[in-house]
């Protein structure tokens, strides 16, 4: 990352102006949001993912789904895709892309990389005091006890995932133990995570693939579940009949709605939620 043409998601934060066009390499939570925001915002995007599907730790139906979604919404999407080299020497980026079908090039004007974040442990004195780490994290125990007595670590430099939910577990889990209280380690494989994308992504647990694996047999209660489906993508198909609404009017015809009755009054109340007014019932059906 040279910060400039090759930017980290700090960097993606506080651009001086806006890429007309912006590959991101990496599809996981980091990748995928930046990806809808820019491409939200009219940046010409394009994602590229080593393996098969996008969001690779969600169940491979979220991440079909959510990948129409994106193309739809014009974000070009290249999974089995491998970033060779980027050349930098023009104006903008030169992006080599291996595939299946053997090697592309894109250009953009930033490379935003996306493949995930390293722990920042250097330069603190860890050395100093003996305390161990492995691969970049520091070694601690189930109550985030390192190997030198008094000395505590949490967050993103220990294992588990770099989520500040997380953290923030982590550390009341840490400081009860340090008061003498009753507690039990963390699950880690209980924890909740999101994608702050459109559509959303919101998933705790195993995927569905992990629990076949392990146990043989899983229980699916994933969407299209009806009720779930409801309240996840019924306000912007609502939004989208506005819009068809509004295009209607302008041209002197009427639009039916797509709608049923019943969908309508449901889609009402969430599309009058999502506008800030949070004592309207959100209507299940």
């Amino acid at each position: 990352q040279d910060g400039k043409k090759i930017i980290g998601y700090r960097k993606a934060m506080t651009l001086e102006t806006q890429p007309k066009k912006l590959v991101v390499v990496g599809s996981g939570a980091i990748g995928i949001e930046f990806a809808y925001f820019y491409n939200s915002m009219g940046t010409d995007v394009t994602v590229v993912e080593y393996l098969p599907n996008i969001v690779p730790l969600e169940d491979e139906e979220v991440s079909k789904q959510l990948e129409r979604s994106f193309k739809k919404s014009g974000v070009k999407i290249m999974t089995n895709a491998e970033v060779t080299s980027v050349d930098t020497s023009g104006d903008g980026c030169k992006v080599y892309v291996k595939t299946k079908k053997g090697e592309e090039i894109l250009e953009a004007d930033v490379v935003l990389s996306a493949v995930g974040i390293t722990p920042n442990i250097e330069g603190i004195g860890l050395e100093d005091v003996g305390i161990a780490s492995d691969k970049g994290r520091l070694l601690v125990n189930d109550f985030y006890q390192t190997n030198v007595p008094g000395y505590y670590a949490i967050g993103d430099i220990v294992k588990g995932p770099a989520l500040a939910h997380v953290a923030s577990a982590e550390g009341i889990l840490c400081i009860e133990k340090i008061a003498g209280h009753n507690v039990e380690p963390l699950d880690y494989g209980n924890i909740p995570g999101c994608t702050y994308s459109f559509p959303e992504i919101a998933s705790v647990g195993m995927t569905e693939k992990a629990a076949k694996e392990a146990e043989g047999t899983a229980w699916h209660a994933a969407p299209p579940h009806p009720r779930v489906r409801r309240e996840v993508y019924v306000g912007d198909a609502y939004r989208e009949a506005h819009r068809r609404a509004r295009r209607g009017a302008r041209r002197g015809k009427l639009t039916r709605h797509p709608f049923r009755r019943r969908d309508n009054l449901s889609a009402s109340c969430l599309d009058l939620r999502l506008r800030g007014m949070e004592h309207v019932p959100l209507q299940l059906l």
